[in-house]
């Protein structure tokens, strides 16, 4: 089965899970084995991990709303439009804001 063909709601279930995953395992890789998170960076991985999950959704979501079309040139196309738009849109963002993007301070390992 290819992904054009399943249920939207299949999808979105693919979606979670992928996340779900993809998160915990780059928060295994970088946690020492048997530390203890603290309750800050325990917060910022859920609150990182909802965010991207959310947005991963939605993309998926949203992907389900496009018309079917006989070619998938078409779908295609849109696909890039839009991601280059997203991209676009989070460089413009980050201009306008070089100094808040980067941390200051002592490194937490340190």
């Amino acid at each position: 089965m290819f992904g054009g063909e399943a249920h939207p709601v299949r999808l979105i279930g693919f979606a979670l899970a992928f996340a779900a995953v993809h998160s915990s395992a780059a928060l295994a890789a970088t946690v020492h084995a048997g530390a203890r998170l603290d309750r800050p960076a325990l917060l910022r991985w859920a609150v990182r991990t909802a965010g991207t999950t959310a947005l991963g959704v939605g993309i998926v979501a949203a992907t389900s709303l496009l018309p079917r079309t006989t070619s998938p040139a078409t779908t295609v196309a849109l696909a890039i439009v839009a991601v280059t738009g997203v991209v676009v849109a989070g460089a413009v963002l980050a201009l306008r804001r070089p100094g808040e993007l980067t941390r200051t301070g002592r490194s937490p390992d340190r």
